[in-house]
């Protein structure tokens, strides 16, 4: 993948790489269609109230990196986000019998007096102070909205002081202006880490293969991936979660790289085939679904050379079982209405599971949209028809009562804030990302496992039903009798990187 690179050192935003859109409204067929002509135009909802961020966004590729603290050039509000992360980080690392010390990142803590003059002695002082008392090996430093706004020079503030500071130090633009599409964060930190502190590799480990995780793969989910590959006699290594600097570094010794979401993944797998020759296989955007573990199973194996010649019986195997245990499941989702709202690739990949057992995909929501997940709404396409109703929206919280309104789904799938709209209106939720206590969501265990989940929700609805009763809107009735603030998106725009 050839990007064209900026002068301060970092790829173009998805909207210019990979054509990304956050606005579109029409029929899952139509935006194969237009997907697969390159033909989406870039352009805006009428009515935006939500958004997540690229320089939020971009910690996850920083996300439970050993020895390593993140410096927020920001007011003290842009790393807020990550407090709740820290649980999950720090539960992460007991897991894997790590000490559990969570994240660690600060903020220059920006103020109206650095916006107006500068916030460069500040962040100088931030750094050799990060440095003196934790004592890092990375320090990435985030530029955001203010920071880039200023125009303080993050690369001249690191130049000055590298003498001074042990830590290695990377200027990561980030400021959420960069881009619409949150995900260009996972390129601008992929980028970083695989032109700055990866290295040539001294050998290559062929039982091995790298796998790029988000926060949303929970421990169960790399439990899951371990148990499954190891079938085929192979070792995978995990990144960013709870990886070493060192191990970073090695990373091209790795016999491959294997996705686990094209969301999260693609940038760090084309990067490192760009730089290093590492191959990859893009087989599933998400690795969630019935079918996926074999595809994935084969990947593995192909890019190892181990394996091939037990890929097809372990599948077998696998399948079989899985077959017999969704067996009394589907006839208890049959027909069930379904609305999906998640990420371009978590989304497509949940929509084509539920399909395949039997339910009716009523709706889905996309937070963004390029031609990464082409493959998956294809097989979505292939099961379910072209004439599901589909909208790209960011994480516009007013998109979700409007579509439950006008297709009165069973059954929501969405992130834990959307969850809320959809059980104030009375309808069962279930969360994209992995619940530990119910088990992994991915590969064969996990299709079982969301399975079982649905079946559980629907057949206990009365949560959903009693906060139904006794909760306020979040919206008001003549909002949602205005449809237009769903579907109406701007003309084209002329936007220019």
């Amino acid at each position: 993948m050839k990007r064209q690179i900026k002068d301060f050192g970092g790829p173009l935003p998805r909207e210019a790489s990979l054509g990304s859109v956050v606005a579109f409204s029409g029929t899952v067929g139509k935006l194969y269609e237009r997907t697969e002509k390159e033909d989406l135009e870039i352009c805006e909802k009428l009515f935006q109230c939500g958004s997540a961020c690229t320089g939020n966004e971009i910690a996850q590729y920083f996300f439970g990196l050993r020895d390593t603290v993140m410096v927020y050039h920001s007011p003290a509000g842009c790393p807020q986000w990550l407090t709740f992360l820290n649980v999950i980080a720090a539960s992460s690392q007991a897991y894997e019998g790590l000490a559990p010390e969570g994240l660690k990142y600060v903020s220059t803590d920006l103020t109206t007096n650095e916006v107006v003059y500068g916030g460069e002695e500040r962040l100088r002082e931030v750094l050799l102070w990060v440095d003196k008392t934790y004592k890092p090996k990375l320090m990435p430093i985030f530029s955001t909205c203010a920071a880039g706004t200023v125009g303080d020079d993050i690369e001249g503030v690191i130049s000055d002081i590298e003498n001074q500071v042990n830590a290695k130090m990377l200027p990561l633009h980030c400021g959420g202006f960069r881009s619409q599409c949150w995900a260009s964060a996972f390129d601008f930190g992929s980028y970083a880490l695989v032109s700055e502190v990866m290295e040539e590799p001294q050998k290559k480990e062929q039982d091995l293969l790298n796998i790029p995780v988000p926060w949303t793969c929970m421990a169960v989910e790399l439990e899951e991936m371990r148990r499954v590959i190891a079938r085929l006699g192979i070792r995978v290594r995990f990144y960013p979660r709870n990886a070493t600097i060192e191990d970073v570094r090695k990373a091209p010794e790795a016999a491959g790289n294997l996705m686990y979401c094209v969301t999260f993944g693609f940038p760090w797998c084309a990067y490192m085939q760009d730089r290093f020759g590492t191959p990859y296989e893009e087989v599933v955007t998400q690795n969630i679904g019935i079918e996926v573990g074999g595809d994935w199973l084969r990947a593995a194996a192909k890019l190892t050379g181990i394996g091939k010649d037990v890929a097809e019986e372990i599948i077998g195997e696998e399948e079989e079982l899985l077959m017999k245990r969704l067996k009394p499941l589907k006839e208890r989702l049959k027909g069930k209405k379904v609305y999906v709202t998640a990420s371009h690739a978590r989304g497509p990949a949940i929509a084509r599971l539920c399909a395949d057992l039997g339910m009716e995909v009523v709706a889905l929501h996309f937070y963004h949209w390029d031609k990464l997940s082409l493959p998956i709404l294809k097989g979505f396409v292939d099961v379910a028809g072209p004439d599901v109703p589909v909208v790209i929206g960011d994480t516009n919280a007013h998109d979700i009562p409007l579509a439950i309104e006008q297709y009165k789904p069973d059954l929501y799938f969405g992130d834990g804030a959307s969850m809320e709209l959809a059980l104030k209106m009375g309808v069962p939720a279930m969360p994209i990302q992995t619940n530990p206590s119910r088990g992994a969501h991915s590969l064969f265990t996990g299709a079982y496992n969301l399975a079982k989940e649905m079946v559980m929700l629907l057949d206990y609805p009365q949560f959903a039903r009693k906060l139904w009763k006794h909760s306020e809107r979040t919206f008001r009735k003549d909002f949602l009798g205005n449809k237009k603030n769903l579907y109406e998106t701007t003309p084209k725009c002329n936007v220019s990187y």
